[in-house]
């Protein structure tokens, strides 16, 4: 039990900081210790400040040639909405949808940002499928052991 009680203390901070958390979500997250999001670590930060790098290349940016939906929140506190702005302008096929009300992680906001966050990630996926047409599984035969197939 005591490994338990620092576990859940060790969440509390985390958890703290995301003003806008619905307390039944809050609570949820606070008695499951192996949900919890501890600080970052050094790796953590170290991977983090070399993606950034990566991302701050307008070339990188540019290449990046698959659709990609970007939340952009409001209330934003790591990474600045202009970023988010910037890499929407440089990516090819980028839809951005602006959370005003939400911090920096929509899945865990408040019933209303959540669901407009969803909402936004079902419409996206389906307008790719319908574009695309439907992703049902193909009548054709598995490709032989070994060899990958090409769905493009």
């Amino acid at each position: 039990m005591a490994a338990r009680s620092r576990s859940l203390a060790r969440a509390q901070p985390c958890l703290e900081r995301s003003r806008t958390l619905p307390p039944a979500i809050y609570a949820w997250f606070a008695a499951r210790a192996d949900l919890r999001v501890d600080e970052p670590t050094w790796g953590w930060l170290d991977a983090s400040l070399r993606l950034a790098a990566k991302l701050a290349r307008k070339e990188f940016l540019c290449g990046i040639d698959i659709p990609t939906l970007l939340a952009s929140a409001g209330l934003e506190t790591f990474v600045s909405p202009e970023s988010h702005h910037r890499a929407a302008r440089l990516l090819p096929d980028c839809t951005l949808v602006e959370l005003p009300a939400s911090k920096h992680e929509p899945f865990l906001e408040r019933d209303p940002i959540r669901n407009r966050w969803l909402e936004a990630i079902d419409r996206f996926i389906t307008e790719r499928v319908d574009r695309h047409g439907a992703c049902a599984p193909s009548p054709m035969a598995p490709p032989p052991a070994g060899m990958t197939l090409d769905l493009r």
